[in-house]
């Protein structure tokens, strides 16, 4: 850390708090309004001046911004309009919390999934299926009812019986190969999380997150070994399902979730079950990007959860940041929030909602989350 003022001064603190001492000097209706209040206005830097000469009412106002920024965070006014009460947000800040003082612990361990790869220029896994299957001659509507139901290894394997797996895999490499950017959700993660990630996707975000944008070696480590020795001095990005540097051993087809997997029931010896059963059972995960439907992780987590259901296990707290479920029709049913809640629950996973298809509130929650961890800095 430089040697500031406030550091000189034995007020170490303030340079934790950088976003807040940014929106009291900004442009808020409200931070405008608490600087004429506190009179500090007319100074050149109203945060440093507020701090040196009365910190109680610092830590007031800075108090309120945590309040209204984790409101904000969680969309309180849209779910509690949504469901006329606060029951479902009053959950989403408990649990949020319950995982703050996990990150704090350095207990938590990101898991990745293709619905962050979007705002890199990357299509989701979907997207690209949907693309390829049309490419292969499928059928639209057969292709869109499987992706519906979460089973994207049939469209896969029905692309391999057109005969087009290896346009298939030149088009992964395409599609995938070349980072255009690296959006701030995945720039927050690498400032939140700097030992592990683990992630599903191919593409090459989280390295150029860690290398580019902030610096760190980084070592990747793919579905081969996924249980390897790590090097404490980088950070291990974790990719189950294989590298877009070395397309040839990337986990695509029926053929390879089942040689990955095991065939028809999980088989939790081969080594990239193995390694989710060892996470799972050891460290917090955080789900992010992840839609945790009917694919073979998700099934791995199930016979985790029931297996220490059965034998008086308890297992670490998991998150998802979740979207609300709506019908089709667009409409709000609480009992498909409900539903789903529990499914999440009954694998050992603690959803954090958010409102549907608006997936910039993600990089907001993440915001908070690394304004919180500086706030808790600061205070010891």
């Amino acid at each position: 850390m430089n040697s500031s003022w406030c550091h000189q001064g034995g007020h170490s603190q303030f340079d934790y708090l950088t976003d807040f001492n940014d929106w009291l000097e900004g442009e808020d209706a409200l931070a405008e309004a608490k600087r004429e209040d506190l009179q500090i206005d007319q100074f050149a830097s109203p945060s440093k001046a507020l701090f040196a000469g009365d910190k109680n009412a610092y830590f007031a106002v800075l108090n309120e911004y945590r309040q209204q920024f984790m409101q904000q965070a969680l969309s309180s006014e849209w779910l509690t309009g949504l469901c006329d009460s606060k029951h479902w947000y009053e959950r989403n800040e408990n649990r949020l919390l319950q995982l703050l003082n996990l990150i704090e612990k350095e207990e938590v361990v990101p898991f990745i999934g293709a619905g962050l790869s979007k705002d890199g220029g990357f299509p989701t896994w979907k997207e690209h299926l949907k693309a390829q299957g049309r490419t292969a001659g499928l059928n639209g509507e057969e292709v869109d009812q499987l992706i519906t139901n979460g089973e994207y290894e049939k469209v896969i394997h029905k692309i391999e019986e057109q005969g087009y797996f290896e346009a298939f895999e030149q088009e992964l490499e395409d599609a995938f190969c070349h980072v255009k950017q690296v959006p701030e959700t995945t720039q927050i993660i690498a400032k939140l999380f700097t030992d592990t990630v683990i992630t599903t996707n191919y593409d090459r975000l989280l390295e150029c997150a860690y290398e580019n944008e902030m610096g760190k070696p980084v070592e990747v480590i793919d579905n081969r070994e996924p249980d390897k020795l790590r090097d404490v001095d980088k950070v291990s990005v974790i990719k189950l399902h294989g590298d877009i540097n070395t397309p040839q051993h990337c986990i695509m087809s029926q053929n390879h979730y089942n040689a990955a997997y095991g065939i028809g029931q999980i088989d939790l010896t081969l080594p990239i079950p193995k390694f989710l059963k060892s996470t799972f059972s050891n460290s917090s995960l955080l789900f992010l990007g992840c839609s945790l439907n009917n694919d073979r992780t998700v099934e791995v987590f199930r016979r985790i959860k029931q297996r220490a259901r059965e034998d008086g296990i308890t297992l670490p707290k998991h998150f998802s940041i979740e979207q609300v479920p709506f019908c089709e029709q667009d409409e709000f049913d609480e009992n498909l929030l409900t539903t789903r809640n529990q499914e999440l629950l009954n694998i050992g996973i603690t959803p954090i909602w958010f409102p549907t298809a608006q997936f910039d509130v993600i990089t907001e929650m993440l915001k908070f989350m690394l304004h919180e961890m500086s706030y808790r800095k600061a205070m010891t």
